[in-house]
């Protein structure tokens, strides 16, 4: 028998978050040693330079970005996101669970915590707190109104562990 019942996969789980992170922020062409170096002190922080496709752990849920909108005659900026549940019990998606930064190329950022409908115009929150269901996705939009120029990053956040997505092209 393994020890350490709980917090040996506490420790399993956080080995695997890093190794996937690494895994993941290589195949996006960061070498080994800056995969680790981003890694070092975060929970479970990927980086994904130039690579928007594939989810990052972030607490129990995993999120990808998809995309930005910016509507035509409008200062806004939507950063577009899926958000998976890969556990064996529904999520519930409250206010504040994530927090998303998206800052500009010289590290200034907006601070958003509301989660709006993924698609519709206009843009629209939810009815209730959003579930998502085990295996199922969810697309949500978070709604900034920044004087942005060049776009640096995108994080989102569940307390400690994070995503961060590189928009420096978008």
């Amino acid at each position: 028998m393994r020890g350490g019942g709980v917090e040996s996969f506490g420790i399993e789980r956080r080995l695997l978050a890093v190794v996937l992170g690494v895994l993941s922020a290589v195949g996006a062409g960061a070498s080994v040693v800056q995969a680790f170096a981003q890694d070092a002190g975060q929970a479970t922080a990927v980086t994904a330079p130039d690579r928007a496709e594939g989810f990052q752990p972030v607490g129990r849920l995993q999120v990808r970005f998809d995309r930005l909108e910016r509507p035509r005659g409008s200062a806004v900026v939507r950063a577009v996101v899926t958000i998976r549940n890969p556990g064996r019990q529904a999520r519930h998606l409250p206010s504040g669970t994530f927090r998303a930064v998206l800052t500009d190329a010289d590290g200034a950022g907006q601070e958003r915590n509301q989660i709006w409908r993924g698609s519709g115009e206009p843009a629209a929150t939810f009815n209730g707190t959003p579930v998502v269901m085990p295996g199922e996705e969810l697309t949500v939009r978070f709604i900034f109104n920044p004087d942005i120029p060049r776009l640096g990053t995108l994080t989102l956040s569940n307390g400690r562990e994070q995503a961060v997505f590189d928009l420096t092209g978008a």
